[in-house]
C-alpha cells in the first residue's frame, strides 16, 4: 500500500490574514460552549434520575 504525502505551502501573509478569522471562530465556539455549560448545569439541578421519570410516565 502506497500513501501519498500531502504538502501544504502557505505564505506568511496568508497565515497572518487567516489569524483574525481563526480567533473570531475560537471566540464564537467558546461562547457556545459557555451557553451549553449553563444549560447542562441547569438541567443537572432538575435531574431526578431514571426512576422518577418512569413513575411520572406511568401515571
Amino acid at each position: 500500500m502506497t500513501t501519498a504525502a500531502v504538502v501544504f505551502d502557505y505564505s506568511g501573509q496568508y497565515l497572518a490574514n487567516a489569524s483574525p478569522s481563526t480567533s473570531k471562530t475560537a471566540t464564537e465556539i467558546a461562547g457556545q460552549l459557555a451557553e451549553l455549560k449553563t444549560d447542562v448545569t441547569s438541567l443537572e439541578s432538575s435531574w431526578q434520575g431514571i426512576e422518577p421519570i418512569r413513575v411520572q410516565w406511568r401515571t
